[in-house]
């Protein structure tokens, strides 16, 4: 290994070690395309729906506590994408995911996410949590990284920082 190739390791360790050190672990998956931190061990979900356009595939990391914080991958079919715009496919997806969470919608707004352009998704939940989510498409790929949260900590920031598409 070259001195350069121990440097890097070695920096990669220490950032790991320091995720270790305050709970916030790193996830990464290289089939999807993206990293993120989370505050804790991240569980792995997958599911399969139907839709008139055909197969959605989904993945969803989550970790889950007094704050919920996950990211979703959802691989649309190519007809999903040929028959509505992505700003009508991520308005639709943002309504459905507050919809899901039995949440209020408290609004909707232009974001960014990642440097990519995005759709910013604010609710009330159950219990008087509030949800915040960014909704961001890129070729088949919807993500959907949002957070349920009971306060307003420096955690929410720190996550939506982290997220990166590769």
């Amino acid at each position: 290994m070259t001195f350069r190739g121990l440097v890097a390791l070695a920096a990669g360790l220490v950032s790991a070690g320091a995720a270790l050190a305050d709970g916030w672990l790193p996830v990464r998956s290289e089939a999807d395309g993206f990293a993120v931190e989370l505050p804790g061990v991240a569980t792995l979900e997958t599911d399969t729906h139907w839709t008139l356009a055909g197969p959605v595939r989904s993945q969803t990391w989550a970790a889950n506590g007094a704050d919920d914080y996950w990211v979703s991958v959802h691989r649309l079919p190519v007809l999903a994408r040929a028959f509505i715009s992505e700003e009508g496919l991520l308005a639709r997806a943002g309504r459905d995911m507050v919809a899901d969470q039995g949440g209020t919608d408290l609004g909707a707004a232009p974001a960014r996410l990642a440097g990519h352009p995005a759709r910013g998704v604010t609710w009330r939940g159950a219990g008087g949590r509030t949800g915040t989510a960014r909704l961001v498409l890129t070729g088949d790929r919807l993500f959907v990284v949002g957070a349920l949260r009971t306060g307003n900590g420096p955690g929410l920031e720190r996550f939506f920082g982290s997220f990166e598409l590769r």
